[in-house]
């Protein structure tokens, strides 16, 4: 695949790497992050790799947390963005001091793209699978350890799926995984496990959800999550979890609602691009995952009947 060599070479001169995840980070891109460390240090074991990344309540009892490093550290290592394609999403701004940089992903647009190469498949279901067949492309040893951060990662952005509209490259993944030595029980629980707070908060969701003809939306106020023991960022990260309070809905979209603005996260469970949907209204992503970000004075249901009028 186009930059695979680059992407090596990049990493083999570089004597210190730091790994950037995304704002508000999800599974996949904290998996991702951990799994790729892993991979780097296995391979490179004389290289200082640091994997940045912002607090997760659900994730770093299995993920870990992200690493504090300074701004020469940053200016002299190559950066790797991994799971977002544009730099007001990133969960560290210092990135833009980073001379050299290279990028995984698998969503498309942006409005601040990255000026580093990258290695984009917007058709991968996850950021993690797209590292995953870098990695063996490259021939690099991948440890069981990595396997399975990967596997989580994977795993959690394929939520989004039902049995009946997966994607065939889902399956194949998904078989790659297990024979590598990942353990699909073990990364199961880990995306599913839930704490009390957060159950709650789902069922709020059910509660709040309103199912319209082929899609689903919540607007949740802020009183809502923290009444819950939840924070912005995890509360704004639970579209999937209201589809599956609505599985009959094909488009979903959370609205999650702080002092200062309005996220969306969207999704979908056919053709309909919520890439499209989110870069009308100044956001991105792919096909099936996207997502934006509004001031607070904005009227949500210009969105809500975009997508009325979209749908069909």
């Amino acid at each position: 695949m186009e930059n695979d060599e680059l992407f090596l070479e990049k990493i083999k001169e570089a004597d210190s790497i730091c790994i950037f995840s995304h704002h508000y980070p999800d599974g996949d891109c904290l998996g991702s992050m951990r799994g790729l460390k892993v991979i780097l240090e296995a391979n490179f074991p004389e290289k200082q790799i640091h994997g940045l990344a912002e607090p997760s309540k659900k994730w770093e009892w299995v993920l870990g947390k992200g690493e504090e490093v300074d701004d020469q550290t940053i200016k002299q290592s190559l950066a790797i963005i991994v799971d977002h394609n544009s730099m007001d999403r990133v969960c560290d701004k210092r990135v833009e001091i980073a001379e050299n940089g290279i990028r995984f992903d698998h969503h498309i647009g942006g409005k601040k793209p990255y000026r580093f190469p990258f290695i984009c498949d917007e058709d991968a279901p996850s950021a993690s699978s797209v590292i995953l067949l870098w990695a063996i492309r490259c021939n690099l040893k991948i440890p069981k350890e990595a396997v399975q951060y990967l596997f989580i990662a994977f795993l959690d952005d394929c939520l989004q799926y039902s049995d009946g509209n997966a994607p065939l490259s889902v399956r194949e993944i998904d078989g790659l995984f297990i024979s590598l030595g990942g353990d699909k029980e073990k990364a199961l629980r880990a995306v599913h496990e839930k704490s009390p707070e957060v159950r709650a908060y789902e069922d709020l969701l059910g509660k709040k959800g309103v199912l319209e003809g082929k899609f689903c939306y919540a607007i949740m106020e802020e009183e809502d999550y923290k009444g819950c023991g939840l924070d912005y960022a995890e509360a704004g990260a639970k579209s999937t979890d209201l589809g599956l309070r609505f599985p009959s809905a094909m488009v979903i979209l959370l609205f999650t609602k702080s002092a200062n603005e309005i996220r969306l996260s969207s999704r979908s469970r056919n053709d309909y691009s919520v890439e499209a949907l989110c870069s009308h209204f100044g956001g991105g992503g792919h096909l099936q995952a996207a997502g934006a970000t509004f001031p607070i004075d904005f009227d949500l249901y210009q969105v809500i009947d975009y997508v009325r009028k979209t749908i069909n």
